[in-house]
């Protein structure tokens, strides 16, 4: 029979047992956990302001966060309909071409006419630039498909829309290349031919990405559907 003495002494350290590894994190914790993450904020803005200054002035004017977002709404009559696009760029280092031109990534979600949202991968590309506004400055961006567990091991990055654009003010003005209609089916719904297989594009579409935030393109996607 067990000893309810030994019984008794030995609750005490069964429940410090099962207090998890942050159960005695009291408000200093909290403000260390803060404080880093204040700290982690503060290096990124500043690393960007000495190697890549002009991420606060894309868009053509100037913000306190080195990086740019927006959406634009295009109709595709070949590919069934109103599509959204944003799009979110930041500055980043390609180790061939960091002398020739200046790089940008980050992601990038499609809105369908059907109401599904794609997540993708976002590079883009424009001249060497230091510092300065960007506006009347070309401008070219690319996407593939990015599944967010499985992104690594994709074989079928589709749908693929490449934009050829120019900054204006607060916005980019792009022509998608006819990749709209070669990306997406009569219906909305995203070609699936053969790997590597796309549709002849039928129709080269104009829009204009405008500055904004994710929150308001996933308003803009909720009426869409």
């Amino acid at each position: 029979m067990r000893n309810p003495a030994l019984a008794n002494e030995a609750r005490p350290i069964d429940a410090r047992r099962r207090r998890g590894c942050l159960s005695g994190c009291g408000p200093g914790c909290v403000g260390w956990l803060l404080a880093i993450g204040l700290a982690g904020l503060a290096f990124f803005i500043a690393l960007n302001a000495v190697f890549h200054p002009y991420a606060f002035t894309l868009g053509g004017h100037f913000h306190w966060y080195p990086v740019w977002t927006g959406y634009g709404r295009v109709h595709s009559n070949a590919s069934g309909g109103d599509y959204l696009i944003y799009v979110s760029l930041e500055p980043f280092a390609a180790p061939k071409s960091i002398v020739h031109a200046t790089n940008l990534k980050g992601p990038a979600w499609i809105c369908t006419p059907r109401g599904e949202t794609l997540n993708e991968h976002l590079y883009g590309g424009m001249e060497r630039i230091y510092h300065g506004p960007t506006i009347g400055m070309p401008i070219r961006l690319s996407m593939y498909n990015w599944q967010l567990l499985l992104g690594g091991f994709q074989t079928d990055r589709r749908p693929e829309l490449n934009f050829n654009g120019v900054w204006a003010d607060r916005a980019i003005e792009v022509d998608d290349r006819g990749t709209i209609s070669s990306a997406f089916n009569p219906d909305g719904t995203v070609f699936r031919g053969k790997p590597g297989e796309h549709r002849p594009p039928s129709e080269n579409l104009k829009f204009t990405i405008r500055e904004g935030s994710y929150w308001e393109f996933r308003q803009a996607c909720a009426a869409n559907r």
